[in-house]
C-alpha cells in the first residue's frame, strides 16, 4: 500500500502505460489504473471507458471526481464516480471526510472497492441498491454501521478488513 509514494516515472516509449497528471492509464488512455499522489480534484478524461477497481485506492485526499465532457461511460454526482446510467457507484471520494453517506436514488450496484479506506462511520444504501459487491467496503477502520433494504444481496466479504460493523436491514 504505497500511500507515501511521491513519484512515478513511466518511459514515454512504454507500449502499455501512460502517465499524465499523476494518473496511470493504459497506453491508449482508455483505462485508468491508478490516481497517484495527494490530488484533491481529478477529471476523468473523455477517452476513459474502463476504471480499474483499485484506481482510487491511493487517492485518500480526493475530494472531487469530475468527468470530462464527451465521456459516455461515466458521470460524477456530488464528487463521486458512477456509471453513465447512474446504476453503478464506482468510487467514493474519500477526501470529503464525511461521517455518514447515503447512496443516491437509482443506484442498483455498489462496485468492488467503491468505499476503500474511507472515513465513513455509517453508509445508508438507498432502497434501489440490489447488489453490494465483494470488497465494496474495504479497510474502513471507522465504519460502524451499514443500512440496506431487505432483499439486498451482500456478496461474500462485501465488508473486508473492517471490524465491528453492525448491519441494519430495513
Amino acid at each position: 500500500n504505497c500511500t507515501s509514494l511521491k513519484t512515478v516515472l513511466i518511459d514515454g516509449e512504454n507500449p502499455y502505460y501512460y502517465l499524465e497528471n499523476n494518473a496511470v492509464y493504459s497506453a491508449d488512455k482508455k483505462t485508468l489504473y491508478a490516481l497517484l499522489g495527494q490530488a484533491t480534484d481529478y477529471v476523468l478524461p473523455a477517452s476513459v471507458n474502463n476504471v480499474d477497481i483499485k484506481a482510487f485506492f491511493l487517492a485518500r485526499k480526493l475530494k472531487n471526481i469530475q468527468v470530462a465532457s464527451g465521456n459516455t461511460t461515466y458521470k460524477a454526482v456530488g464528487g463521486h464516480l458512477y456509471s453513465a446510467d447512474g446504476k453503478t457507484m464506482i468510487a467514493f471520494a474519500q477526501g470529503q471526510n464525511l461521517v455518514e453517506f447515503t447512496t443516491i436514488a437509482g443506484v442498483t450496484t455498489i462496485q468492488s472497492g467503491c468505499f476503500y479506506g474511507g472515513t465513513l462511520e455509517k453508509i445508508i444504501f438507498s432502497d434501489d441498491v440490489k447488489l453490494i459487491s465483494m470488497g465494496a467496503m474495504y479497510e474502513m477502520n471507522k465504519l460502524q454501521n451499514i443500512s440496506y433494504k431487505s432483499g439486498t444481496t451482500l456478496q461474500e466479504e462485501a465488508v473486508m478488513d473492517t471490524e465491528g460493523v453492525t448491519y441494519t436491514e430495513r
